[in-house]
């Protein structure tokens, strides 16, 4: 397994930016971890299953042309979780997990 270094989270996340530009969605909140991401975003004409896997598609392809070593491998894990968010305090604890809790977590363990 490979774990995604300072530079390569920060590619991931300005990726996910660019797609959402492009596609004309809103990212609340993004957090690329060492070995998984996090991605708040409205994209109200796709399923939550179409809107992951062009996350995954399009982050898989900028990791390859920046990093040999996800040349010739998998760089995700098949499939991956993706829920809906149903009203505005739902999506606000979503949001505050994605961008305190994580690191939080992080802090805690150590």
């Amino acid at each position: 397994m490979l774990l995604l270094e300072s530079d390569q989270r920060v590619c991931v996340e300005r990726e996910i930016e660019r797609l959402a530009s492009f596609r004309e969605w809103k990212v609340w909140a993004k957090s690329a971890r060492t070995n998984h991401v996090h991605v708040v975003v409205t994209a109200s004409q796709h399923s939550g299953k179409t809107v992951r896997d062009q996350i995954k598609a399009n982050c898989t392809r900028v990791l390859r042309e920046g990093w040999s070593q996800f040349a010739d491998r998998s760089v995700w894990t098949v499939g991956g979780d993706w829920q809906c968010v149903n009203d505005e305090d739902e999506l606000e604890q979503v949001i505050l997990y994605v961008n305190e809790a994580q690191d939080r977590k992080d802090r805690d363990n150590q």
